[in-house]
């Protein structure tokens, strides 16, 4: 498996897990890398809030992100119009 190399300025996705009670949430983010180092990137959202991600939960927006991997596996297969 190749490693993604990231730099300052891609468009990147990652999913983002929330729980309340009993129930858990994930959605999918998105947003441009503003600064970089070697675990993490600082991210800004679409809303124009930022945020630290670990470099290992990031992808590029062309490849499959977290919330497709997840639904993949509870539905046993492909989940349609994924790349």
């Amino acid at each position: 498996m190749s490693e993604i190399v990231f730099k300052v300025g891609d468009k990147v996705e990652w999913m983002h897990c929330s729980s309340n009670g009993n129930s858990m949430r994930f959605s999918s983010r998105e947003g441009k890398i503003e600064i970089l180092n070697p675990c993490y990137a600082q991210v800004k959202m679409r809303n124009g809030r930022k945020c630290w991600v670990h470099i290992s939960d990031l992808t590029l927006p062309d490849q499959k992100n977290g919330v497709t991997k997840l639904f993949e596996v509870m539905t046993g297969g492909e989940v349609g119009g994924a790349k």
